[in-house]
């Protein structure tokens, strides 16, 4: 494993572990060489009919910047109608496809994306699906770019996002026993009293901050000048 991106890690609650890059710069990488580098292999799961396609269990997700995702395989490892299969699983479920510029290479496949914030509703996150190759990169092409990796104690959490424009709001419920809230940038969180009818409580949550919902629901606004990820785990 070659792994080059500064990460601040943050520990919560013996379940999770939040980490996001700090002061990145242009050339930085996470390369994975081997594919049983990976954690949690032991519950890996294949896209159906597919044992070359299998779901990620890196858990990475970009909140700002711009990054080149690099597969790499050896001769017979991967066919051509297997990486035509992944192209078109990534276009039928990742909202950000349309923005990503991709490039076939001799035995390789990599795309190139700008954050575009254009996730509009709660998704399940991007890049869930990959080709079972031995090597993968994620490269940083632009300064202060921001991934965000979450690292799981217990395998088996959900993993949705979103992402709001400077004022935009979305309203955000619970799912299962555990919730916890990561946001990209600054972001007001509302929620109504249980006990008094139009009665609220409100709290600003700072950028790369994690909270647990506790709560049925809240509305998350964001309060910053830039477009904002909001990244939700939850799991029974």
């Amino acid at each position: 494993m070659i792994f080059t991106v500064p990460m601040k890690p943050i520990n919560v609650d013996g379940e999770l572990q939040f980490s996001y890059a700090i002061n990145t710069k242009k050339g930085q990488i996470i390369k994975r060489e081997d594919w049983l580098e990976q954690p949690n292999l032991n519950n890996i799961e294949y896209y159906p009919g597919n044992n070359k396609i299998a779901k990620s269990l890196n858990n990475y997700i970009m909140t700002q910047g711009k990054i080149k995702v690099t597969y790499t395989w050896e001769d017979g490892e991967i066919s051509e109608e297997d990486i035509e299969e992944y192209k078109k699983l990534c276009a039928d479920l990742n909202v950000e496809d349309p923005y990503a510029n991709w490039s076939d290479g001799n035995n390789s496949i990599s795309w190139i994306l700008e954050y575009p914030a254009c996730v509009k509703d709660w998704t399940d996150r991007s890049l869930a699906w990959e080709p079972k190759t031995k090597t993968a990169s994620l490269e940083i092409l632009e300064d202060d770019t921001v991934i965000l990796c979450v690292l799981q104690e217990n395998f088996g959490w959900d993993y949705k996002n979103v992402d709001l424009d400077p004022g935009e709001e979305i309203d955000c419920e619970k799912k299962e026993n555990l919730n916890y809230l990561f946001f990209g940038n600054d972001c007001l969180i509302t929620v109504q009293s249980p006990d008094v009818v139009g009665e609220t409580f409100t709290y600003q949550a700072k950028q790369n901050e994690i909270k647990e919902l506790t709560s049925n629901k809240c509305t998350i606004k964001n309060t910053s000048d830039k477009p904002c990820k909001v990244v939700l785990l939850c799991k029974s």
